[in-house]
């Protein structure tokens, strides 16, 4: 083997300068891969805890009360309501809706309206109407949900009603209060 020359030597001198400078850029570069995945992997936990904060002010906290006011286990009626529907909030007016759960889009009465989060709306959906015969899931809604229709009953005279009892009535009405005949 010859010599090498020293165009040669000068050469392989640059080259090994050169490929000395390129290992360090990429240690470095590998370095600041390494810092931004972990600024990332905080900011993204930092997100989702920010996104579950809101989901439950905004979500969560406003379905827990109308629950409150609908069922009468809100905790239970929420679960079975999550097993077949999603609850969203409408971005234009800040209202709850009902969504399906398959593709996301408002569910609708036979009337082709959304269903409102409404007590008389979400019964009448998810249970049935009162006098109509109902399917397993309207059986389990309309045993979890408070009914507020009327109830038939003819209500309790007031002190400002119109009706003024007569003595024989207040009489009668004493004597079957205590079970007396």
């Amino acid at each position: 083997m010859s010599e090498p020359s020293t165009e040669q030597l000068a050469e392989l001198e640059t080259l090994r300068r050169v490929n000395t400078e390129l290992l360090k850029t990429k240690h470095d570069l590998k370095a600041r891969i390494a810092a931004l995945e972990g600024e990332a992997a905080t900011l993204e936990s930092r997100a989702e805890k920010a996104e579950g904060l809101m989901r439950s002010a905004v979500i969560d906290v406003p379905m827990r009360k109308l629950a409150e006011g609908i069922a009468h286990v809100p905790s239970l009626f929420i679960a079975e309501l999550e097993k077949d529907f999603r609850v969203d909030v409408d971005t234009d007016s800040g209202e709850l809706r009902l969504l399906t759960k398959e593709d996301g889009k408002p569910v609708t009465n036979n009337k082709g309206e959304p269903v409102a989060m409404t007590h008389n709306s979400l019964y009448t959906y998810l249970a049935g109407k009162f006098n109509e015969p109902k399917s397993d899931r309207q059986k389990v809604y309309a045993t979890l949900m408070k009914y507020s229709g009327s109830s038939g009953g003819h209500g309790r005279k007031t002190i400002g009603s119109p009706y003024k009892p007569t003595n024989e009535d207040v009489k009668q009405e004493v004597a079957v209060t205590f079970g007396l005949r």
